[in-house]
């Protein structure tokens, strides 16, 4: 699946929008894991690092679970800053497809993160169901969840 130039706009534009300010990245990233942890089903018993069954305050300041939101988020801007360059962003995915299967962590996962995605960035972004910007995340995680897949 290729993302559309809509896509593509709509993903960098959003991405910058979502990381803006101090300490953008690590507070984007700490809120969509944690929007995660709440919609995706049984995302928190994924982590063995960390305490997952925490409060969110307790997360948000515990060392391990902010390590593994910045790997998160690292993996997040490695995709959106190739969204540009298929190859590159093919390659991406590749990478991050494998690294899933590894942990041995697949579509149970992903499938509800695709179809969920859009409530987090329409709350995030304060746009609309329809806008581009769900749509375009969507499509993003589908991309994975087809490499994903294949790998």
């Amino acid at each position: 699946m290729s993302l559309s130039d809509a896509d593509k706009k709509a993903l960098d534009a959003s991405w910058k929008k979502l990381t803006a300010g101090a300490d953008g990245k690590k507070n984007a990233g700490i809120n969509l894991v944690l929007w995660m942890f709440a919609n995706v089903p049984n995302m928190r018993a994924q982590f063995s690092k960390f305490n997952a069954n925490q409060s969110d305050d307790a997360l948000k300041g515990d060392a391990e679970f902010i390590k593994q939101v910045n790997v998160i988020v690292a993996a997040l801007d490695g995709l959106l800053q190739s969204v540009n360059n298929p190859g590159q962003l093919q390659a991406n995915l590749d990478k991050l497809a494998k690294s899933h299967v590894n942990l041995k962590i697949g579509l149970e996962f992903f499938g509800p993160l695709q179809q969920n995605i859009h409530s987090f960035i329409e709350s995030a972004l304060g746009v609309g169901a329809g806008s581009d910007e769900p749509k375009a995340w969507g499509n993003l995680i589908a991309a994975f969840n087809e490499t994903l897949k294949k790998a």
